[in-house]
């Protein structure tokens, strides 16, 4: 009798303890992070710019893309590719995080007229173009994250090597001056301004590697990679740049036609800056 209580009570102890195990490194769920991006882009967004430079542009936009000796600018290969980020972590799972993260960035783009976004109203028989002034131009962008880091064998999340998986929202705000033309019929009407906010939402999904060094018991440091790929829709100006893909956009007003030009412009841009990423970033388990 005695010798089957010992078992029922060993029984007991060991069942609550196994049931009692959570996900976590010592049973901590939550961990916060703060990272930046440290490397600059391998591409410049701007540097497709030096391509056919007197083909393009007429004389008025060369005043503006013409440094003081009359010359065209030349962009570099690389861009600074700065962002800060915000993260919080949960351990679902043994080897899996559930990860929320938000990018701030701010940096500049190039607004510039586009042949195949067709301006024409066809009740007033008038057009607007945007004039390229190609100089540059501030934006503030908002990056919104839902990740999953699958941690490699042997590690507990949210300890060790792993890979990261997600999905995500950018959103890309600009507060700019516009000058454009408008025309009746084919004789320039007048040249205007306008100051406009700018704000366009992009879908993308990512994916990384990182590796996680301990400074102390709960405090680290993360290093790794990652990949971007923006969905652009029909702006998805990729499509022209490598395979000569020229679609007709046709818009209404002055409006719509500063907005899909944006687009573009700040598609193109994000698309080629983000797609590889290396970043740095200190953490603490909670």
């Amino acid at each position: 009798m005695q010798k089957t209580i010992i078992t029922i009570l060993i029984t007991l102890i060991f069942g609550l303890n196994c049931y009692s195990q959570v996900p976590g490194y010592m049973g901590h769920r939550f961990s916060v992070e703060g990272g930046v991006n440290i490397l600059p882009s391998f591409v410049n967004a701007a540097r497709r710019y030096n391509d056919s430079y007197n083909d393009s542009y007429n004389d008025f936009d060369k005043t503006y893309y013409s440094s003081s000796n009359n010359q065209p600018k030349r962009y570099s290969n690389f861009s600074m590719n700065f962002s800060k980020s915000l993260s919080i972590n949960y351990s679902i799972r043994k080897g899996i995080d559930a990860n929320f993260r938000i990018n701030y960035s701010k940096g500049n783009y190039k607004l510039k007229n586009r042949s195949n976004i067709n301006n024409y109203d066809n009740i007033n028989n008038t057009s607007n173009k945007i004039l390229s002034e190609l100089k540059l131009r501030t934006y503030h962008s908002l990056d919104y994250n839902l990740n999953f880091k699958l941690y490699l064998k042997n590690y507990i999340a949210p300890v060790g090597n792993y890979f990261l998986v997600g999905i995500g929202m950018i959103d890309v705000m600009s507060t700019t001056k516009i000058n454009y033309t408008q025309s009746l019929y084919s004789e320039i009407k007048s040249e205007n301004s306008k100051l406009v906010k700018l704000s366009e939402k992009f879908f993308k999904i990512n994916a990384g590697f990182y590796k996680k060094r301990f400074l102390t018991e709960k405090l680290y440091l993360k290093t790794g990679f990652e990949f971007n790929f923006i969905f652009l829709g029909m702006s998805d100006q990729r499509f022209n740049d490598f395979f000569s893909y020229n679609k007709q956009i046709k818009t209404s007003d002055l409006d719509d036609l500063i907005d899909k030009t944006y687009r573009f412009n700040i598609g193109r841009h994000l698309a080629l800056e983000n797609r590889l990423n290396f970043k740095i970033g200190l953490g603490i388990i909670l």
